[in-house]
């Protein structure tokens, strides 16, 4: 009887042990996210135009552009942007102080394989719009490039671009020869061009 009895107070008690409350824990593990703000402008190639009039059909004419007196850059960004242009000098000087009028040197943007300005995502300052064959003059005062359009954000696949540089031809204010509004003496005259991304 007692081992009867001992019996069932065991089945009893491993009852109650197959129905008490499982044990559990918990740990929190802090999770963030942080996004930064990108903006690169990067110059893929032409960072430095040099025009070297040393013929009379350069000096008459004109250096007409070509892939030489090509900019080619592209803008990466997580944010819609805007690009100026400007010169740092109101003329392109030299080592004995003489001039040459910045507007001898005229400027087109394009595209450069994408579709930004074509496809609207970027405006283009109309003066200097390869779309429409327009170009400008090489200025001094900080002047609007490409704007943007329906949303310009983008890698440097979406936002690559071409600016074509001329000298001294039909497409700049000045020539030297046959207007005669530029008369400069022999020498290098220089100038630095700034382009200047800002985000929106």
């Amino acid at each position: 009887m007692k081992k009867l009895l001992l019996g069932f107070i065991s089945l009893i008690l491993v009852g109650q042990v197959g129905f008490s409350q499982p044990v559990s824990d918990q740990a929190i593990i802090p999770m963030a996210i942080t996004v930064n703000s990108i903006l690169r402008l990067n110059i893929v190639s032409g960072g430095n135009i040099e025009f070297v009039f040393n013929s009379i059909d350069a000096v008459t004419n004109g250096i007409a552009n070509s892939t030489a007196y090509d900019t080619r850059f592209t803008v990466a960004s997580t944010t819609n942007w805007t690009l100026d242009f400007g010169t740092d000098l109101a003329a392109f000087t030299n080592d004995a102080g003489g001039t040459i009028n910045l507007n001898l040197v005229a400027v087109q943007v394009n595209d450069d394989g994408t579709t930004c300005i074509s496809g609207g995502r970027c405006t283009v300052n109309a003066a200097y719009d390869g779309t429409a064959a327009a170009w400008g003059d090489l200025v001094q005062a900080t002047t609007n490039l490409i704007g943007n359009g329906t949303g310009n954000v983008g890698t440097t696949t979406d936002n690559a671009f071409v600016i074509h540089w001329e000298c001294g031809t039909g497409n700049a204010s000045s020539q030297f020869i046959p207007t005669g509004a530029v008369a400069a003496t022999p020498g290098r005259y220089t100038a630095n061009v700034f382009l200047s991304l800002t985000a929106l």
